[in-house]
């Protein structure tokens, strides 16, 4: 790899391919009075529970997988391009990653947060949440320190 390599930007790219990975993964397991029927994957949650009464926020698998490509799509130029020529455009480019990586997090912690009253208990999402839905959290966190990276790269030279 050269010198106009910005080997922190590949972070971004990484924090991308988690974000798309996670929504195939487990993302909820469905309990009904104590008896596990299996679990949906992320793309289960927006294919087959869009239409499902109370929940909330099932888009949500498309929005991390959106974002996962875009991330990876806009950080590749920062990271193999981080030439005087490019500077602007890559800290902007790494900007908009990171607001768009922001937004998925505050949406998922409302996915992760809803709840329902059920007869006489009350059901909480979080009692439900699993690995798949962590690895798309993870991957939009890393996206948002990837997308500070051209930025603070940009500004300490």
């Amino acid at each position: 790899m050269g010198r106009s390599v910005n080997l922190l930007g590949i972070i971004g790219i990484v924090g991308g391919a988690l974000m798309i990975v996670g929504v195939f993964l487990n993302w909820i397991s469905i309990d009904i009075a104590g008896f596990n029927l299996g679990t949906a994957t992320g793309w289960d949650v927006f294919d087959g529970l869009k239409d499902a009464e109370g929940i909330k926020y099932t888009f949500l698998p498309l929005l991390y997988l959106i974002c996962g490509v875009l991330a990876i799509v806009m950080m590749i130029i920062p990271t193999f391009a981080n030439v005087d020529g490019y500077q602007k455009i890559n800290s902007i480019l790494g900007i908009v990653t990171m607001i768009f990586a922001i937004a998925i997090v505050i949406i998922s912690i409302l996915f992760f947060l809803q709840s329902w009253d059920v007869v006489l208990t009350t059901i909480h999402m979080s009692d439900y949440i699993q690995y798949g839905f962590w690895i798309c959290m993870i991957g939009a966190i890393v996206t948002i320190i990837g997308g500070i990276m051209p930025y603070a790269k940009n500004k300490m030279n």
